[in-house]
């Protein structure tokens, strides 16, 4: 065998790997620029938010409101502010990915893309559900009636759970078990309430019942 044909195959390889590499550069450094202007124009953006929104106070006013409290001191500044930069990034990289034409990851990005509005109504769902929560087991601890405070966390943790179901589906996620789970839980309250008022009743009216029976036998 000789030398040639030995080397031959390489050097074929090697010309069709350089004449690869030489084609697709000019796109791989245009995708590398779109990545580069969609960070900086990312970043740019999210400073913009945010000072519009220590401008506004938004935070201040959240915690003003209890709504932080609610949410567990998330400052919604952040999240608002990240939310914004990292769907620029994501819409930029998407677009470097069509240039230099690997529709996989194009797709991807841009199944990821698609999603995250809903994803955002998911959360904004159960946002929603924990400020009402929050609020509504301030109001019943507020009443100063009787087991205020195991009536509040109980309302509490139905709501949130009934938000969590609701929210779960935007992000793809199935709760047929939960759903089923919280009708239980709902019905399992509604007879333990009945039982327990029917015991209190009974024990309320205990007494007036004998007497009025003692009396109608005389």
């Amino acid at each position: 065998m000789g030398v040639t044909e030995i080397t031959g195959p390489v050097s074929q390889s090697v010309n069709w790997l350089w004449n690869s590499v030489a084609t697709s550069l000019p796109n791989i450094i245009a995708a590398l620029i779109v990545i580069l202007i969609g960070w900086l124009v990312a970043i740019i953006f999210e400073k913009i938010i945010r000072k519009a929104l220590k401008q506004l106070k938004f935070d201040k006013w959240a915690k003003e409101k209890g709504f932080q409290k609610a949410l567990f001191g998330i400052s919604l500044e952040n999240v608002i502010a990240e939310v914004v930069k990292w769907y620029l990034i994501l819409l930029f990289i998407k677009q470097a990915m069509d240039v230099i034409s690997m529709d996989a990851l194009s797709v991807f990005f841009g199944g990821i893309i698609s999603w995250i509005p809903t994803a955002l109504l998911g959360v904004l769902t159960l946002v929603i559900a924990l400020l009402i929560a929050h609020w509504a087991r301030e109001s019943i601890s507020k009443a100063r009636m009787g087991f205020s405070e195991i009536i509040g966390s109980v309302v509490y943790f139905m709501i949130v759970y009934f938000g969590v179901v609701l929210a779960l589906p935007k992000f793809g996620l199935e709760t047929t078990i939960l759903v089923k789970a919280f009708e239980l839980i709902v019905g399992g309250a509604a007879v333990g309430i009945a039982i327990a008022l029917g015991l209190g009743f009974g024990l309320a009216l205990k007494e007036p019942a004998k007497k009025f029976l003692k009396k109608w036998l005389e």
